[in-house]
């Protein structure tokens, strides 16, 4: 974050395999800080190391209840403390975060930062137990929330819809790990198998701290100076294989709805550089991020054939998702007309004026991540995910640097894969 002088950038290395990131700034009364365990993308782990989130969350030894925790955290000027599971790519990320207000900023400056992370060890290294193992009902309760969570998907059908494609397209590989959840993977999660990912997260999987505040980045080195991790293996995202499909696979189900969901996904193998990805973020601006898009224009306005039309990328996978809103009789008509307007992209590029609103909209983007701690963390963990040294003015260089036929390479770079229908199982004329 080095273009302007009030973001300074710093790595340190507390040991092998840890990893501190800080931003130091005085833009923000307010500071944002998160642990970041790196761990493989598997069916059998994942549901296990999210449930852990949940349950380490709970209690501590110290603190043995959600109230007392939560008392905790209102003592230090309502700090905000959570802790959950995602996955970029084919990697699982399990996250500590905090956001607190800046000791310069309550009375007397009181260490909340120290204090706060002082209580975010608590929630990692002395958790509540019982026999040597996690309370039962501790989790009990949360594989109860678990299983809620994943029967709910069905409830928000664009969401479901996606994950359904996602499942089909990538059945036999490692993405498709959090769409395979089901209620039966979380009732066979014992207290045991917490305790073990438990001793692994802390034992073997690399950690990056992202720090975006006011402290220097020797403050922050010295308040995690104690932290028992040992030494593991440093932290590299893998690189999928990629895959190019045989056949366009047409995916047809029902739901007692009034509105079709319909996915489209894409393979891609063509996101491997840095102008590679400032290429797809351009070409999705221009094909479906803005109001001024090739979807949003063509396809949901001047056809009027659904009700939203818009893409999702992941460049760490090398997929890009299309989903829409539709009636059941124009869902065929809304493939092909994405379909016509990602081969006229290919055919005839894209026009000046698309390319300069594009990056134009971007560059905004860019520009208004500064405004927020989180953001700039966020902005700054997938920067290191890439292996580039996180600063504003290098992605918006990068973003500049991008041509017409850049944007052209990546629409051509696009194969169909899957094509998942969702149709309303009610006539919706």
């Amino acid at each position: 974050m080095n273009q302007k002088q009030d973001f300074q950038y710093q790595k340190t290395e507390l040991r092998k395999g840890v990893r501190i990131h800080t931003v130091t700034t005085d833009r923000f009364k307010s500071a944002f800080l998160s642990v970041n365990f790196f761990l493989p993308l598997t069916l059998k782990d994942y549901p296990v190391n999210s449930l852990l989130c949940d349950v380490l969350t709970r209690g501590t030894e110290k603190h043995p209840t959600l109230r007392e925790l939560n008392r905790a955290t209102d003592e230090l000027y309502s700090l905000s403390l959570n802790a959950y599971s995602k996955h970029i790519g084919e990697t699982q990320v399990v996250s500590f975060e905090l956001s607190c207000i800046e000791d310069d900023f309550t009375i007397g400056k009181m260490p909340i930062l120290r204090d706060s992370v002082s209580l975010l060890k608590e929630v990692l290294f002395s958790p509540l137990k019982e026999e040597g193992s996690f309370v039962k009902s501790y989790v009990r309760q949360e594989k109860k929330n678990m299983t809620d969570a994943i029967l709910a998907r069905i409830n928000n059908k664009d969401r479901y819809a996606f994950y359904r494609c996602l499942e089909h397209m990538c059945a036999d590989e490692a993405y498709s790990v959090p769409a395979r959840v089901l209620p039966a993977s979380v009732a066979r999660i014992t207290g045991r198998q917490l305790t073990a990912a438990h001793r692994r997260l802390l034992q073997e999987a690399p950690v990056e701290i992202f720090y975006t505040g006011r402290k220097s980045a020797e403050e922050i080195t010295d308040m995690f100076s104690d932290m028992p991790l040992p030494e593991r293996r440093s932290f590299a995202i893998g690189s999928p294989e990629p895959v190019h499909p045989e056949t366009f696979r047409v995916i047809r189900e029902t739901s007692g709805i009034e509105q079709c969901k319909l996915v489209i996904g894409f393979r891609t193998e063509r996101i491997k550089t840095p102008l590679e990805r400032a290429s797809l973020s351009l070409f999705h601006e221009i094909f479906s991020t803005s109001p001024v898009s090739r979807l949003f224009v063509n396809v949901r306005e001047k056809q009027s054939l659904c009700y939203y039309c818009a893409g999702t990328p992941d460049p760490y996978k090398g997929v890009y998702f299309v989903s829409s809103g539709t009636k059941n009789s124009n869902y065929q008509r809304v493939c092909d007309s994405v379909m016509n307007q990602l081969e006229a992209i290919r055919k005839s590029g894209v026009t000046e004026e698309e390319l300069t609103l594009g990056k134009k909209s971007i560059w905004h983007g860019i520009r208004e991540s500064a405004d927020s701690a989180y953001s700039i963390s966020v902005s700054c963990l997938h920067s290191v995910l890439r292996n580039q040294i996180p600063g504003i003015g290098r992605r918006i260089d990068l973003i500049g640097s991008v041509k017409a036929e850049d944007v052209v390479e990546t629409a051509r770079s696009l194969e169909p894969d899957t094509f998942y229908v969702l149709e309303g199982g009610m006539a919706n004329e």
